[in-house]
């Protein structure tokens, strides 16, 4: 509606311009240029009416949605579980139990003990499924070259049977955490007996 009002208008105003053109209260062009430039004002002026506040606006688009997202799950992190695993070894391989494994070993071409790891215990009480943690120790050992992983406990020098701990903690300003301990077992196969064992802490969250 607003533009048929508006095309009507400058319509109105295009013919005032004739009609000023044929009368003497508008002087007559002297030139055709003078009458060319009189008619150009006029189309002008008709096609502003025509154009302006006709062009629909465009609706303005809804913000994106955000994205949450959920809150990261309670427990020990990968992270926690690789420094845990870092430390495992670093302590499995210090106490020179190994050369002591090598004297005593009727085969003297023995370099490396035969380890199979098995399965974590979850001692936590978080029902966690520490099958990462074990994955990972089981990796950073093999790279050690100080000891031969086996899949499989049949003609392994050692089992290696591990837990994961959890204790509750308060820091010096009252905030609280947890402390994971995990420790490693290693078992003669034909007695179950512990001949060596290590273990390490991390603090993670609660």
């Amino acid at each position: 509606m607003l533009t048929e009002i508006r095309e009507v208008s400058a319509i109105s105003r295009l013919y005032q311009v004739y009609t000023l053109m044929k009368t003497s209260i508008m002087p007559r062009p002297r030139s055709p240029i003078q009458a060319r430039v009189v008619l150009c004002s006029g189309l002008l002026s008709l096609l502003a009416g025509c154009t302006s506040g006709g062009t629909p606006q465009k609706p303005a688009s809804a913000p994106a949605a955000t994205h949450v997202s959920p809150p990261p799950p309670s427990g020990p992190t990968r992270t926690d579980f690789k420094i845990i695993s870092k430390r495992l070894v670093k302590r499995c391989i210090a106490g020179g139990w190994i050369n002591r494994w090598r004297a005593s070993n009727p085969d003297v071409n023995a370099a490396k003990p035969k380890i199979f790891l098995s399965p974590f215990e979850d001692a936590t009480g978080l029902d966690l499924d520490p099958e990462y943690l074990r994955s990972t120790l089981e990796q950073r050992m093999r790279r050690t070259q100080a000891f031969e992983m086996v899949s499989e406990r049949s003609g392994c020098d050692f089992i290696g049977r591990g837990k994961l701990h959890r204790l509750a903690e308060r820091g010096p300003k009252g905030e609280r955490f947890s402390v994971y301990t995990a420790t490693l077992a290693l078992l003669d196969p034909n007695t179950e007996k512990v001949a060596y064992s290590c273990e390490a802490t991390v603090r993670g969250e609660m």
